[in-house]
């Protein structure tokens, strides 16, 4: 066959090569699409939509992947005390009021929030809580 069409082979190989890459960038379109997060500020910091629940270690990649990364305990339990109701109409919608924290108790312990009334509490990493990012 190659000898009927010299160069076929190359440019079907560049031609799947193409494909390829193009294949990547509109991947790559529809996450950026898809990640789009709304930032609200609140106190000092601004707080990011509700991403949903997931384990503490995807908390941290979806923060850093946003633009934002977790928020500490006592940032958390600062803006349930001294921003409570801003804090409650931000999460007013969200099932659960329990989210990660970017504090850790050990390799395997990190610590949570209710935002609602500002309570923490020790959880496995492995588990799967409300995610909130600030930046």
């Amino acid at each position: 066959m190659n000898e009927l069409f010299p160069g076929l082979m190359e440019e079907l190989d560049a031609l799947v090569e193409q494909a390829g890459e193009l294949k990547k960038r509109i991947e790559s379109a529809e996450k950026t699409e898809k990640e789009e997060v709304t930032w609200t500020r609140i106190g000092d910091l601004e707080w990011s939509d509700n991403l949903g629940e997931m384990t503490w270690d995807e908390a941290v990649k979806k923060c850093a992947e946003v633009g934002g990364r977790l928020p500490k305990t006592w940032e958390m339990v600062k803006v349930a005390q001294e921003n409570h109701d801003e804090i409650m109409e931000l999460i007013e919608g969200d099932e659960f009021y329990y989210f990660w924290s970017a504090s850790e108790n050990s390799s395997t312990l990190a610590w949570g929030v209710a935002l609602d009334i500002g309570s923490t509490g020790i959880n496995a990493k492995t588990d799967a809580y409300q995610v909130r990012c600030v930046r």
